[in-house]
């Protein structure tokens, strides 16, 4: 959604556990923005989008700008 900025609810702490490529349990963990961006990163892996977090409002709001923008 490029140029578009709507609030987003989010906690400010997240913490993500995997498995890297050589088997090894690996941890991440942030507060405030690094905790935003990882869970903004695990919503791209679990298949949810930008869109999926805003209130009725903002959606509302979101896609008609996108229809304005022909996107």
């Amino acid at each position: 959604m490029p140029g578009l900025f709507f609030p987003t609810e989010r906690g400010w702490y997240a913490r993500a556990e995997g498995i890297d490529l050589d088997g090894k349990k690996k941890i991440v963990e942030g507060e405030e923005l690094m905790g935003r961006c990882i869970q903004h990163e695990c919503d791209h892996l679990d298949g949810h989008l930008y869109l999926d977090r805003l209130s009725k409002k903002y959606r509302k709001k979101a896609m008609a700008e996108l229809r304005k923008q022909g996107l």
